[in-house]
């Protein structure tokens, strides 16, 4: 007899009958019984060391250490297979030994191509015949670690070089993915500079060289693996980089100071090794053709102009080079970019594109919608998504972005949503690559037409009441307010915040503002105020729908949000919010009765001195006294004040208050920050 010897994996194999037609033996039997056979339990395996594919130099790997185990002459094995996680078959020779090319696919298509190990799973399957008959084998588990092929990557990489000042601190530029994954999964990782300039401005040459993350820990900064070209000062826009030690390579010069580029884009494909170097000059103009958006006629009035993201650093808004528009798509109806309302120069897509179909030269959307459309010429990105309009404000109940109830919901052709409080209303579009806050992709409507902030300063507002429906028509750029609404309900209490008045502690610093008498909605101080501190006010001791100005603003200006007055001064502060005014101007104190001689009013006006109002009384009788307004829609004793035991008593919507008695020639001074009054 015949003995062969056989190479198995993991523990015994298990042995079943393969499946085959046979005719079933009766009484009398057909055929005669024969002997039972039992199947040799002999065959063993054992894994091999962790197999590193970079240090395999031959075609085939061994995938497992093979025991021995005699069979009869008469037994003959299948083809072998080996099944690993499950998920991945590999053909496998008599010795159980594999493609080198296809270990590295399986695992690398398992894993990825971090060369690091990975340690999976593995059975293997054949066959055996046995005088004709045939038998299924599968071995138990057992375990196989391979680590992939792959170069050798750091975490991050920054660039170094002419835009940084060769400064080996400085991280701004750091090369990054779309995906945000490993390295080895995205190898194509891209940074966008700001073309060099020396110390006086003018433009300098684009030396560089791309830095690992590592070397910004160690002792010696360049003593580590850079990424650099092969000879240095190579100016070619693309081509291969050398991955090696700072002293082996050298410097890319690419992009010359005499370049108009205002940017450089820089991508390099990690895997492959290349380099590819784009000047960027941005345009100020954007605009969006296709069969719905003019019919491919540049001249059409269709045609979508695109909005700027607002871009002003100044303001915390970083946006250079991005424009966005929201519309509703037909699904298979094509569109495509130009910065130009014309042919040659059209593009459907840049070098990161998500969330769309580009084909045939054309943009397309797989299901009829409204989208975002968002395009970043600073990245190099289309990106497109199902819109997300949100209303933000007084409107909509806060200033958190992306609130719930605050999403415009899709009503066939339009965008509605429904107003939760009374007041200014503000909206904007979410984007799921925005580099800037949500008003830098602001817009509000006037008059039924929508009205985009684009990259200019704070747009004026329109008021909408509770309960009133705000529909959007993109498309046409309308908008329509619908329903009556519910009228303002006044404010009872109004607060002033701020550095003018102490701080920005609603609990410690908030100063009551004093209700016009029998006037819905307004409110008035008095107050020594410093040019240039800010404040604002609120009807509640909180944060939220605080404000620096209503409708109509006079006499102080908008910083950050905040008002400022020019002049250190003594100020009458009045705030209706009924008919939206703000009024802020110096302040005029006035007696009237019997203390000043008279009941007309306006005749008898107190001086301010420093940070103080003076006035003396030229007959004895009870004082009475009272803040001016150019704002005022009220009489005087609306606004009317005395004093008790030293202290200011405001009227407010009270009524008719005590006197104190004051004699004649008496000097009255009062002080409205501290809210004391002297007579002497």
């Amino acid at each position: 007899m015949k003995k062969l010897l056989y190479t198995m994996i993991a523990a015994m194999f298990a042995f079943t009958a393969c499946e085959a037609p046979f005719e079933p033996a009766a009484d009398p039997q057909a055929y005669p019984q024969e002997d039972a056979r039992t199947l040799p339990d002999a065959f063993s395996v054992t894994s091999v060391p962790g197999i590193e594919i970079a240090k395999v130099t031959d075609e085939l790997v061994a995938i497992a250490k093979l025991g021995s185990s005699p069979l009869p002459e008469d037994a003959a094995f299948g083809p072998f297979t080996v099944i690993l996680d499950g998920a991945v078959t590999l053909d496998a020779d008599e010795n159980l030994k594999v493609s080198r090319a296809e270990l590295q696919e399986a695992v690398s298509d398992l894993y990825g191509l971090k060369p690091v190990p990975r340690t999976m799973k593995a059975v293997v399957k054949s066959s055996v015949q046995i005088e004709g008959q045939g038998f299924k084998l599968a071995s138990n588990e057992f375990d196989v670690t391979v680590t992939p092929e792959a170069p050798v990557f750091d975490e991050h990489y920054y660039y170094i070089g002419a835009a940084n000042g060769w400064d080996n601190t400085d991280k701004t530029y750091e090369l990054t993915n779309a995906s945000g994954s490993d390295f080895y999964d995205d190898p194509v990782i891209r940074v966008t500079i700001p073309a060099p300039v020396d110390g006086d401005g003018n433009r300098v040459d684009n030396w560089f060289k791309i830095a690992p993350g590592v070397a910004y820990e160690s002792e010696n900064f360049w003593d580590n693996i850079f990424i650099g070209a092969a000879e240095n000062g190579e100016s070619a826009y693309s081509g291969k980089f050398v991955m090696a030690h700072n002293d082996l390579i050298g410097a890319f010069n690419v992009g010359p100071g005499s370049e108009e580029a205002i940017y450089y884009s820089i991508t390099l494909n990690l895997l492959d090794q290349t380099y590819e170097v784009k000047a960027l000059n941005f345009p100020d103009h954007l605009y969006m053709i296709g069969s719905e958006f003019g019919g491919w006629d540049w001249n059409s009035d269709s045609v979508v102009e695109m909005t700027p993201v607002l871009h002003n650093p100044d303001w915390g808004a970083e946006a250079e080079g991005q424009f966005w528009t929201v519309r509703y798509f037909t699904a298979g109806e094509g569109f495509k970019f130009n910065s130009k309302k014309e042919w040659g120069g059209d593009f459907f897509a840049l070098d990161i594109n998500d969330g769309y179909d580009a084909h045939d030269g054309n943009c397309y959307v797989e299901e009829n919608g409204f989208y975002l459309v968002h395009i970043d010429m600073k990245r190099s990105m289309v990106h497109v998504e199902p819109a997300r309009v949100y209303g933000i404000g007084d409107c909509f109940g806060g200033w958190s972005a992306a609130m719930d109830g605050a999403l415009f919901q899709a009503d066939g052709k339009t965008l509605k949503a429904t107003v939760q409080n009374t007041g200014e209303i503000r909206m904007y579009v979410e984007s799921a690559i925005a580099t800037s806050d949500w008003w830098t992709r602001e817009f509000v409507f006037f008059d039924g037409k929508i009205a985009y902030r684009g990259n200019a300063g704070d747009q004026d507002r329109v008021k909408v009441l509770k309960d009133q429906t705000v529909i959007l028509d993109f498309n046409a750029g309308t908008a329509e307010v619908k329903g009556e609404g519910e009228a303002p309900t006044m404010p009872e209490n109004m607060y002033i915040i701020g550095e003018a008045v102490g701080g920005w502690d609603w609990g410690a610093n908030a100063v009551d503002m004093i209700p016009v008498n029998s006037q819905e909605g307004q409110f008035w101080a008095i107050r020594y105020l410093k040019a240039g501190e800010g404040f604002k006010f609120n009807s509640k001791k909180e944060w939220g729908g605080d404000f620096w100005g209503l409708d109509n603003n006079e006499g102080f200006t908008e910083n950050g949000g905040n008002c400022v007055v020019a002049e250190d001064g003594v100020y009458m502060i009045l705030v209706d919010v009924k008919n939206g005014n703000v009024c802020i101007e110096p302040a005029k104190v006035y007696g009237i009765g019997d203390c000043f001689g008279g009941w007309e009013a306006g005749s008898y006006e107190f001086s301010v001195e420093g940070d103080k109002v003076v006035g003396t009384t030229s007959t004895t009788g009870e004082i009475r006294l009272y803040a001016g307004s150019k704002a005022a829609t009220s009489d005087w004793w609306t606004r009317e004040f005395v004093f008790f035991d030293g202290k200011i008593a405001y009227r407010g919507a009270g009524g008719d208050q005590e006197r104190v008695t004051v004699e004649a020639g008496k000097k009255v001074t009062l002080d409205f920050n501290a809210g004391t009054a002297t007579v002497e």
